[in-house]
């Protein structure tokens, strides 16, 4: 390729020379000429590369179709709602309408959450991997492309879709309890007038938090692991091997001890159970918020160690097709 090679198109440009950090800074692949024109802000840039980025995570019939499968649990959850509510040989008691609504939206959210688990392992993570096996790098920052957007464009594609499976499930569901329980759910004490905005704000929050740090630590895998084949062995190994591990934990320590917040599926509810803490009319054990903080705890220190992986990687990013 010569030093006169293809230049970027003005939605991709910037004016003036290159930033001083070198964190922060292009990458200038060799025989890519520099766009000198009308100059475009780093937010538009970004929002383009996320734009791309949720493109070709939901691109072809099947993938769309996995992602609407988010859909189907909360469809029988509701359901199930219905008839406890609504008939009458199986209808709650008014005083249990808050605990029984806070139960559903936490069952839903750990079914969600195993789906999501797979479709990181299998769609989201390798992605990073893929655009080292196929010279996507190349392509992405021949454009004037900063380092840090290309990880923040991938870790948001990715935690934009992970994170609307997640919360637009259980934002259905609450619509659907406050149809069948109205307004103010029974058994939801001095708070029974903000339930249900409460919990569809903690659902959302939950959701994208769970997604978050999930896609952070699926990414660095591609990252370890560089091919896409492995990847998802290697999330999806690093999920399952923790169930393991946590079982065998409980069984040693008992199920009410740490051991169970080893457990990475278990772990990632925690943000849903901080989050419904406020409206749960139940009095929880005070080792379950502490396994729920053990967990997210573990999520984070995890996500921190996966984004400077991700970062050193992205420092001196392979260029070529197919380099390791």
């Amino acid at each position: 390729m010569t030093g006169t090679g293809p230049q970027s198109p003005p939605i991709a440009s910037t004016a003036g020379g290159p930033p001083t950090d070198k964190g922060d800074s292009f990458v200038r692949p060799a025989g890519f000429s520099p766009w000198h024109g009308q100059s475009v802000s780093d937010s538009d840039r970004l929002l383009s590369l996320v734009g791309v980025f949720v493109r070709d995570l939901r691109r072809g019939l099947m993938r769309t179709l996995l992602w609407l499968a988010f859909l189907l649990p909360p469809v029988g959850m509701a359901i199930y709602v219905w008839v406890r509510t609504q008939v009458q040989a199986f209808a709650i008691a008014g005083p249990e309408q808050a605990a029984f609504a806070v139960q559903n939206l936490s069952l839903s959210f750990m079914v969600g959450l195993a789906w999501a688990l797979l479709l990181q392992a299998g769609m989201v993570a390798p992605t990073i991997a893929r655009d080292i096996r196929f010279g996507a790098l190349l392509l992405y920052f021949s454009r004037p492309v900063r380092r840090r957007h290309y990880l923040i464009g991938r870790a948001l594609a990715g935690t934009l879709l992970v994170a609307m499976g997640l919360a637009i499930p259980l934002i259905l569901l609450v619509l659907v309890h406050v149809l069948a329980m109205g307004v103010t759910p029974g058994g939801a004490g001095e708070l029974a007038w903000a339930f249900w905005p409460l919990a569809l704000v903690g659902a959302i929050l939950a959701s994208l938090l769970a997604a978050f740090l999930s896609t952070v630590v699926g990414l660095a895998c591609g990252v370890v692991a560089r091919n896409p084949g492995l990847v998802p062995m290697l999330f999806g190994g690093g999920v399952l091997g923790s169930v393991g591990l946590s079982w065998v934990g409980q069984l040693i320590w008992e199920r009410n001890s740490l051991a169970r917040s080893v457990d990475l599926h278990h772990a990632l509810e925690a943000p849903l159970t901080f989050a419904l803490r406020l409206i749960d009319p139940a009095d929880a054990p005070e080792f379950v918020m502490l396994d729920a903080g053990a967990g997210l705890g573990l999520w984070v220190a995890l996500a921190v160690v996966a984004w400077l992986l991700l970062e050193r990687f992205v420092a001196d990013p392979p260029l070529g097709r197919g380099r390791s």
